[in-house]
This record gives C-alpha cells, structure tokens and sequence, in this order.
C-alpha cells in the first residue's frame, strides 16, 4: 500500500498553510453491545447545515477484515476517530473535484480522537486502522483536520446526531434531505473510481475502470 500511495502522488507539496473552512463541525459516535453509530454535521458560512448519522454492527466491520470487539464499547475511541473521518468525507462529497487546500476545524469529545486525529500515528488496534485510513483520505483530498476538544456536555448538536434512532421520525430541526449517506463498504474504500458532480450530471463515454 505504501508503494501504490509513494507511485501514485505527486514529489511536490506546498508548504504553504492551509487556509481554515469558514464554517463550523463537530463530530461523535457511540456504542452499546454489537453495534456502534457516529453522527456529525457541517454547518455552513450562510446557514445550511448538512448532516450525517450511520449505525454499523461488529460484523460489518469483520468483514472488511477489520479486528473490531464484539463488546464495541472496548473501541469507542477508533469510532470517535471513524466519526471524524466521515466528517471529512462529508465535506469532500458535496465539493466538485474533491481537492482542496483547507483545514476543516472540527470538534470533539474523546481525547484520543482528538489526539490521533492530528497525530495521524498509533498503533493501537483496531484504533491505527481507521487513523491509516484518515491518513489515506487526508493525502488524497489534500484536505487536512483539525481537531480541538469540546465537552461532552457542550457538544449537544453532534451528541444527539450520533444517537438518532434511525427507525423513528427525525426532529423537527433535521432534515431528511440534508443527510449525507455513508455506505460503510464504499467510505472505507473511498474514490476508487473517478465520479460525476453534481449528482445527475452525465457523459457521452464510459468512466474509466479503476487501476487499483
């Protein structure tokens, strides 16, 4: 993997610092038994708020090869740190290109989600998988996080998103139509192809197959 990602970027990086999103995040996750869900949103300069919220089983992630607790409890940190990358994965999918130059400043409550989130580095397991894949994403979108700590009980609006029951009609403050669905398979394999924007958009030819 490392060799694919050392052929496949580019030798120059700018060392110019990545200008702040104006924007606000947060993101959070949960977990209780056999499964776990993380929630997040972004709100906007002008107001708009998108959101996300997924619940995932031990199971979904054993079968991506994950080595996950079936107590996922015991892992909370790794999907506090999930929670964070999906934040980011978020904001990518609704850019056209997905590569920008920023930092997106997002918040959280666990301190070792914080910590690997800006470290980038640990080898913890399960925790060093989902940071190999924040690093991943990072190095593709050129994107990076900055994550600060928030309390738990100050982090309300992205506590609650990560705790929706998903099978019940949503609050009056969320809307269906501002949730960013996020297939488990299709995050931790992200961009493996090339993608259309915005949605609906087409072309004469075919997209090309992935080389890897």
């Amino acid at each position: 993997m490392y060799q694919d990602w050392l052929g496949h970027s580019t030798p120059f990086v700018s060392m110019n610092p990545k200008l702040p999103w104006a924007g606000e995040t947060a993101a959070d996750a949960c977990a209780h038994g056999n499964s776990c869900q993380v929630g997040g949103f972004l709100k906007f300069a002008n107001g708009d708020m998108r959101w996300f919220s997924e619940q995932w089983t031990s199971e979904d992630f054993q079968s991506l090869d994950i080595p996950v607790n079936q107590d996922m409890q015991k892992d909370i940190s790794s999907y506090e740190a999930f929670a964070q990358f999906c934040l980011l994965y978020s904001w990518c999918s609704l850019m056209p290109g997905q590569r920008f130059s920023i930092t997106l400043k997002s918040l959280s409550d666990n301190t070792a989600a914080e910590a690997n989130s800006n470290f980038l580095f640990t080898t913890k397991v399960p925790l060093c998988f989902f940071v190999e894949r924040l690093c991943m994403l990072i190095a593709t979108v050129r994107a990076e996080l900055g994550v600060s700590h928030i309390a738990g009980h100050s982090n309300e609006l992205a506590d609650k998103i990560s705790r929706l029951p998903l099978d019940k009609p949503l609050p009056s403050d969320l809307n269906a139509a501002d949730r960013i669905r996020l297939p488990l398979t299709g995050i931790w394999f992200p961009f493996q192809r090339p993608q259309l924007f915005p949605n609906g958009a087409s072309v004469a030819w075919k997209l090309p197959n992935p080389r890897f």
